[in-house]
């Protein structure tokens, strides 16, 4: 049996250094709940990031099983439940990067985008197999 491909999904870090960044003074003038909408932005944004990183270390959780050869059953079952786990937080992920787009629709925010990122890398990315079968 070849070795799992274990370096796990392409995924970008949200930018978020505008919020961390803010001027106080300035903050203060903006309405109640425009401050609390964009508290609840960046909350989102706060959230996706653990969960990408909480993704990144179920991924790296399938390194011992890199290597090729037979897998006793035992392993084929830890293999399937950290698949699963990591199958649960990209969904998770989707749907709150989904809300995460509603708050910014809302706000007038558009992602920034890191220098040299291809312009069509959503459908780059739409185009990759799955590291493994549905399960």
């Amino acid at each position: 049996m070849p070795g799992l491909e274990t370096s796990g999904p392409y995924t970008l870090s949200p930018y978020r250094s505008a919020w961390d960044n803010r001027n106080a003074a300035v903050f203060q003038h903006l309405p109640v709940l425009l401050r609390a909408k964009y508290a609840e932005f960046y909350d989102e944004l706060d959230n996706n990031a653990r969960l990408i990183t909480l993704e990144g270390e179920v991924w790296n959780r399938l390194n011992p099983y890199a290597e090729p050869g037979t897998l006793p059953l035992h392993d084929r079952r830890a293999i399937r439940a950290i698949i699963k786990q990591a199958a649960y937080l990209d969904a998770t992920l989707v749907d709150n990067v989904e809300v995460s787009r509603g708050i910014a629709r809302d706000l007038g925010v558009e992602m920034a985008r890191p220098d040299g990122m291809p312009a069509d890398l959503d459908v780059i990315l739409a185009r990759c197999d799955p590291a493994v079968a549905d399960l």
